[in-house]
């Protein structure tokens, strides 16, 4: 019996339909596939790159030694001494605030004080934070012994800033602090990130492009933990530009000596020149403290201290000149022309101007007195007596034809 080839033709055109419906599935799916993986490979290729090695790997910058800081003869009077910090990866903490919990009794610190540097990391996960600079060494090995169970915690050997002579000068080199929200925006671009430390008055503020160096790194390869497993990179830091002063610190020694516990100034210069020798301010204060972890009780001490030790007295304090100022009228007296050095003028040790009297440092006066005996004995009435025939306006002059008023 043959086979019977009768068909049904509404059946294969059912079949023929439902088939172009598959095919045109697929091509669509397929299309969707080619596009997704068009975006992740080309378009978003180097951001899922970058996620990937996330996973394993990880950038550790190494901060750059400050350049050295001079006196005019070769004194060292800032330097750099190795010091333990304490960093986290915000990225590799899944619990901050267990990780704050454990480390704040090793680092003898608030839990909370820790869990808000570590929220500082937010929006950079993959940058390191400071969370504890400059720790003693038994902190170190208390850190070091729960390492394992701080995931996302490292101890690094950084640089920290030393200054030789304690508060002697401190005015002049000033101090570096951490880097602040303003400071980071005004310097975008230029290698900056949160808890780096810079430059924030004195000679550190000034001089911080040559001082600062360039950061380098080192990458690792992390497990499933967080854990170090190797060192994959590493790149050294170049040190910062070391900076030599006019300063001459066996004189700045000796200005301290002289102002002892009192608040005041020494400033010297060459006037040839007009390099300075010495610029010392008392009370002073010690940098070094600004460069580690300052305490809010720390920083309190210092604004709240009577003394004001921040106020540098040399270059910010207005003083009457006293009798420095009696050179300045003896020179506008000379070019004026009327200036006789042999010629005396009579001290009764006062000087009347209308209703007001001035007084001479000695009560009961020197007597007659020439330019030279004035000179030697400071007689404050032969300068009265000579400024009031010069005039305001000629002592002015030559008072800024000397530099007097210009920074």
């Amino acid at each position: 019996m043959k086979p019977n080839n009768i068909t049904n033709p509404h059946l294969d055109e059912d079949i023929r339909r439902k088939s172009r419906y598959l095919i045109a599935f697929v091509l669509v799916l397929l299309g969707i596939l080619i596009l997704r993986l068009f975006f992740m490979q080309i378009i978003n290729g180097s951001y899922y790159e970058e996620l990937s090695r996330n996973n394993r790997v990880r950038i550790i910058p190494i901060p750059a030694p400050r350049g050295k800081i001079f006196d005019r003869d070769g004194v060292v009077l800032a330097d750099n001494r190795p010091a333990f910090n304490v960093m986290v990866l915000p990225e590799d903490i899944s619990k901050p605030e267990d990780i704050s919990r454990r480390l704040a009794p090793l680092l003898d610190r608030p839990a909370s004080e820790i869990m808000q540097a570590i929220h500082k990391g937010k929006s950079k996960p993959y940058d390191p934070l400071v969370v504890a600079r400059d720790i003693p060494f038994n902190q170190v090995a208390k850190v070091e012994m729960e390492m394992f169970n701080l995931p996302g915690v490292s101890i690094e050997i950084i640089p920290e800033r030393e200054y030789l002579f304690g508060d002697l000068g401190s005015h002049v080199m000033g101090y570096i602090g951490e880097i602040s929200k303003r400071q980071l925006e005004e310097k975008e671009g230029l290698g900056y990130a949160p808890g780096d430390l810079i430059g924030k008055s004195g000679i550190e503020l000034v001089s911080e492009d040559n001082l600062r160096g360039v950061k380098g790194k080192r990458v690792f390869e992390v497990d499933a933990h967080g854990q170090r497993v190797r060192v994959l990179e590493e790149r050294e830091p170049v040190p910062g530009r070391d900076v030599k002063l006019t300063i001459d610190h066996d004189l700045q020694v000796i200005a301290r000596q002289g102002l002892g516990d009192k608040a005041g100034a020494v400033v010297a210069m060459i006037p040839g020149t007009g390099e300075v020798l010495v610029m010392e301010s008392t009370p002073g204060f010690d940098p070094g403290v600004f460069a580690a972890s300052l305490t809010v009780r720390q920083w309190k001490d210092i604004v709240e201290d009577p003394m004001h030790p921040l106020e540098n007295r040399a270059m910010r304090g207005a003083y009457p000149p006293g009798s420095v100022f009696k050179v300045v009228v003896t020179l506008a007296a000379f070019r004026k022309g009327i200036l006789d050095p042999d010629a005396t003028v009579f001290c009764p040790g006062h000087y009347s101007l209308g209703r007001v009297i001035f007084r001479c440092w000695k009560p009961e006066g020197h007597g007659n007195v020439d330019l030279v005996e004035a000179i030697t004995k400071s007689c404050d009435v032969y300068f009265y007596t000579l400024g009031r025939a010069l005039g305001i306006d000629t002592i002015a002059e030559v008072g800024l034809q000397l530099g007097l008023g210009a920074k």
